[in-house]
């Protein structure tokens, strides 16, 4: 089970039914994401050295996705000018 940690909507405003201690004693405590990871490293499937790993990879990748991104916008300014021009 999981608890909400956010409003329903931005027209609702849940400090009226309950407080902010509720809310960060939940965050800081019953966090799916918190529980599952004390879960795999308990279970020895995750560690530190692994996460530090992991976090590097993404970083290259998303390095490498956003050189690709800029040159796609670069090719795609060129053409459009260009055309812009021949109108």
């Amino acid at each position: 089970m999981t608890y909400r940690l956010g409003h329903h909507s931005t027209s609702d405003d849940s400090t009226a039914y309950r407080s902010l201690d509720e809310v960060k004693t939940w965050e800081q405590k019953a966090n799916p994401m918190v529980r599952f990871r004390r879960y795999i490293t308990a279970k020895g499937l995750w560690s530190d050295s692994r996460e530090d790993e992991f976090r590097e990879a993404v970083k290259k990748e998303v390095g490498s996705v956003k050189k690709s991104a800029c040159i796609c916008c670069s090719v795609w300014a060129v053409v459009h000018i260009a055309n812009s021009k021949l109108a």
